[in-house]
C-alpha cells in the first residue's frame, strides 16, 4: 500500500497494487484469446449434480442517437458468480467443453449483428 499526496490539491488516496484480478472478476466478455479457467467459476458447488454449469449471455445496449441513427453495442459474456465448477481429474476436458458453449454463444451474437446490418 502507498499513501499518495498531491501538492496541488492536497488530496490523499490509498493505492493498492493487485497483480491478479481473477478473484474480483464478476464477468468475462468473450475475446478470441481469453480461455475460461477454473477460477472463473465462482458459483457454489453445494448440491450441484454435474461437474460444471454455464449459461452464457448476450447483452446489447442501444443509446438513442436520434432519427434514422442507431449504434448497438453487443457483447457475449460469462457471469462468474452464476456458474460453478467442481474440480476433478477431467478438468481440462470439461473446461474445453464449457469454452465451446461460450464460443457458440458468441456465434449467435454475431448472427444477431448480421441481422441488424
Amino acid at each position: 500500500m502507498d499513501l499518495a499526496t498531491t501538492a496541488c490539491h492536497q488530496s490523499r488516496a490509498l493505492l493498492l497494487r493487485l497483480t491478479d484480478l481473477t478473484a474480483y472478476e464478476r464477468e468475462i466478455v468473450w475475446q478470441p484469446n481469453r480461455r475460461l479457467r477454473v477460477a472463473d467459476f465462482k458459483g457454489s458447488v453445494a448440491n450441484r449434480p454435474s461437474q460444471a454449469a454455464t449459461s452464457n449471455n448476450i447483452r446489447y445496449r442501444y443509446p438513442g442517437l436520434g432519427l434514422n441513427k442507431a449504434h448497438f453495442t453487443i457483447e457475449t459474456y460469462f457471469s462468474c458468480p452464476d456458474f460453478y465448477f467442481k474440480p476433478s481429474a477431467t478438468d481440462s476436458r470439461v473446461l474445453a467443453h464449457e469454452q465451446v458453449h461460450f464460443g457458440i454463444t458468441e456465434l449467435y451474437a454475431r448472427c444477431f449483428v448480421r441481422q441488424l446490418g
